[in-house]
């Protein structure tokens, strides 16, 4: 089935008259065109007439939406502006609800990009109006840039590079390798002797709340 949303055809439209003439369930009808069963729903719920599912009516109704332009703001209104800041300092909504929430109520299209450059435009005028979005404006900082994020770094790390010969060569007995194994049931770290081979299971809990040397200790 492919992915995305995709308009039905012709003789899409001409199966699913003959196989609902037929008595056929929305979901035998669904498989057999290879939609999903909510598109025969949705599809069936549009256009389906007085005289009950004909094809080409259907067809036909699908046009003339498609055909009907929808009203798109290209200027933000004062209607609009009073929406936007009270959605955002009251609710604290980001520019995406906005769009979404005024399309549903009013039926008009604003772009959340449209939205984002209102606030910018207010931001260079000395506003504040920027400090009410979730994020801030502030970009995401790249892991390890400039080498100032300490994001997924373990504290105090010795590099594999590092270790000492002995247990390189894996003969030295109390020298030990650990690996996380998430689990279902729990957070585990699995810790094998590199000497011996043994390996040793030991559960921190639902939670890697432990800290994983104590795997080494016990």
């Amino acid at each position: 089935m492919p992915k995305g949303y995709q308009q039905l055809t012709v003789a899409q439209r001409y199966t699913i008259e003959t196989l609902k003439a037929r008595g056929e369930s929305n979901r035998i009808i669904a498989k057999t065109i290879a939609v999903s069963s909510r598109t025969v729903d949705r599809e069936l719920k549009r256009n389906t007439g007085l005289r009950g599912y004909r094809h080409k009516q259907a067809q036909e109704k699908t046009i003339q939406r498609r055909s009907k332009p929808k009203p798109h703001l290209k200027k933000l209104t004062e209607k609009n502006v009073n929406y936007l800041l009270d959605k955002l300092r009251h609710q604290q909504w980001s520019p995406m609800q906005i769009s979404k929430r005024l399309f549903q109520e009013t039926g008009q299209t604003l772009s959340h990009e449209m939205i984002y450059q209102f606030v910018w435009a207010d931001k260079k005028q000395g506003g504040t109006l920027y400090t009410q979005l979730r994020r801030r404006c502030k970009p995401s900082a790249k892991r390890g840039a400039n080498g100032k994020s300490s994001r997924g770094r373990i504290q105090h790390r010795v590099g594999i590079e590092e270790r000492p010969v002995q247990a390189s060569n894996r003969e030295r007995f109390g020298d030990v390798a650990m690996m996380p194994a998430p689990r279902p049931t729990g957070y585990y770290y699995i810790t094998r002797q590199q000497a011996d081979r043994y390996d040793y299971l030991y559960k921190l809990g639902l939670t890697p709340r432990k800290r994983p040397e104590n795997a080494v200790v016990r």
